[in-house]
């Protein structure tokens, strides 16, 4: 970034508000003490573009359950986090999950937030949009005509503001809760119950609304548990099939004996192939969007390095989905599952 050195202050605000990321703006100030003091003078006009793109690709609103997934991301991108025991990392936790709830919704998103929030948002936001975008069915389903009997249909502006404080919800919970395949906050079932209540779902406060908080949470998350459930059965079929090929080409993998499925990998079964997407599932949006736009080959090299993994796992799996919604029955739920544990 030394090129800016010695430009003219209109210019270097120019660049830093329509040319560079909020990313970009981070290695320039503690590179630069002219740009840190160009920033710090005129803070309001640099940060505002970048503020206005955040809240239009989350609808115009900023929650509280987005703040507090920005802020979880935060804690969890620093290497000190994955050296705590699950105790340490949950008393880190649990607070911030309290805290962010019992806030009053903020109006908006202020300039004078920091960069290293305003980067988590601004990434936070890109894939909550993405993710919304793409998959316009969600809100469909959730807001459809037949699912709301008699209660009065809302806009089309509350829809959308709904479903995306849910995501912000997901997302939040995701990083609370899970740490790769460890479950965090384990025995602690109030405090998941905080978000679905009006601190972290402001809709949650009118009657007319409450009754969409947990199918728009669920909604997004039983989607993203079956793009998961295609994406991993599709490259499984995949790779048997690749094997079998000198065998019987023609051979499908809903026709193989179960103890031959998915092959080459190890130790796959239905029970161990929906534990693996369950895992996936909780991993939240970041992967979720990462193998979203993952080519066929990385998908492959994802799936088959991290499967037995997860698959051969000691630690329990806890539902992101309810057992209704699930694909499995019942009974698959007595062997190394947390049952009940969804909110």
């Amino acid at each position: 970034m030394a090129h800016l050195h010695g430009l003219p202050p209109e210019l270097v605000i120019e660049i830093m508000t329509r040319h560079l990321s909020l990313y970009d703006l981070l290695p320039l100030i503690e590179a630069s003490t002219e740009s840190l003091s160009c920033l710090l003078v005129n803070r309001q006009q640099i940060i505002l573009p970048h503020v206005e793109e955040i809240m239009a690709r989350l609808g115009g609103n900023i929650y509280s359950a987005g703040l507090l997934a920005a802020r979880l991301r935060i804690l969890r991108s620093q290497p000190t986090f994955n050296t705590l025991s699950p105790t340490e990392a949950q008393k880190v936790i649990r607070p911030l999950v309290v805290r962010y709830a019992a806030q009053k919704e903020p109006d908006g998103l202020s300039c004078q937030a920091s960069l290293a929030t305003l980067c988590a948002l601004s990434t936070l936001s890109r894939q909550i949009k993405e993710t919304l975008d793409s998959r316009p069915w969600i809100k469909e389903g959730i807001f459809s005509r037949e699912a709301l009997d008699t209660r009065k249909h809302p806009s089309d502006k509350i829809q959308q503001s709904i479903v995306i404080n849910a995501a912000c919800r997901f997302e939040a919970y995701t990083l609370a809760f899970f740490r790769q395949e460890e479950i965090l906050c384990d025995k602690d079932s109030h405090i998941r119950k905080f978000f679905f209540c009006p601190g972290l779902d402001p809709f949650a406060r009118f009657s007319s609304l409450r009754d969409y908080s947990k199918p728009a949470f669920y909604g997004i998350a039983l989607d993203i548990y079956d793009d998961h459930f295609i994406m991993v059965y599709n490259v499984l079929q995949r790779l048997y099939s690749e094997n079998l090929a000198d065998r019987n080409p023609s051979l499908g993998l809903e026709h193989l004996p179960q103890e031959e499925k998915y092959s080459p990998l190890m130790n796959v079964t239905e029970f161990t192939l929906h534990k693996y997407v369950h895992y996936l599932t909780s991993q939240g949006l970041e992967t979720f969007t990462r193998l979203e736009r993952m080519h066929r080959e990385d998908e492959e090299n994802f799936v088959s390095r991290t499967f037995n993994k997860i698959s051969l796992s000691s630690h329990p799996v806890a539902h992101m989905v309810p057992i209704q919604d699930h694909p499995l029955d019942t009974d698959g739920y007595t062997r190394g599952w947390r049952a009940k544990w969804h909110p």
